[in-house]
Order: structure tokens, then C-alpha cells, then sequence
């Protein structure tokens, strides 16, 4: 599930919104290890290059973001359910919302499911 955004800008320019690559879908199981690649952010169109990414919602802490690289992994012990992260890019003020679904140790979905935030 992707929950989605809207940013407001007074210089009417128009921005593309940041998406997350999930290598196997948006879902991981829970006996996935510190520093298991969950997904990774990108900019497309115009912002394609530097991006400043942080989560500003970590679910409790147990998901970390590369500042450069915008790899999500997963940075302590997790519990199947569902985790909700926020994705943020200081550069472009964008912001995506995710559920990462977090299975009993199950194997993840293979295939990539891409998630974009909508621009409003």
C-alpha cells in the first residue's frame, strides 16, 4: 500500500516526486538481518542527481536511509506486521509515504515493484 503527498510551491514550478525501488516487493521477512536492503529512493526527471534523503518516520528506528545512495535498510529487529516509513529528500522538499509488509520469515516476493508519490 503507498500512502501519497502533496507539496505546495509558490514559484508554481513542477516537481517529480521521489519513487523507491523495491527489489522484492514492498515486503521482507522478519528474520531479515541488520543492514538487509529493503528498497532504494531515486529522483527522476530534472532532479535526477543529488538528492539529501532521511526517513522521518522510521518506524521506531528499525529502518535507516543511505543521506546519498537513498538505500532503505533495515537497522533493527523486526516483527511481522506492517512497517509505515517516510522517505524525505531535503533537496526537492518531497516526501514519500510506504508500507513495507514484514512477513514471518517467509521469503520475499520476487520481482521490482516501483512506488511514486502523485504530484497534486
Amino acid at each position: 500500500m503507498l500512502s501519497l503527498y502533496s507539496q505546495t510551491f509558490d514559484s508554481g514550478a513542477i516537481f517529480i516526486p521521489p519513487k523507491i525501488n523495491f527489489p522484492a516487493g514492498p515486503s521482507i521477512p522478519d528474520s531479515s538481518t541488520v543492514g538487509t536492503l529493503v528498497g532504494t529512493a531515486t529522483l527522476s526527471g530534472f532532479h535526477s542527481g543529488s538528492a539529501s534523503w532521511s526517513l522521518t518516520v522510521s518506524a521506531g528506528g528499525k529502518y535507516a536511509i543511505g543521506a546519498v545512495n537513498g538505500q532503505v535498510t533495515v537497522a533493527a529487529a523486526l516483527t511481522a506486521g506492517t512497517d509505515s516509513i517516510t522517505i524525505h529528500d531535503a533537496t526537492t522538499g518531497l516526501s514519500l509515504a510506504v508500507n513495507i509488509t514484514v512477513t514471518s520469515g517467509a521469503a520475499p516476493r520476487a520481482g521490482t515493484v516501483f512506488h511514486e508519490a502523485g504530484q497534486f
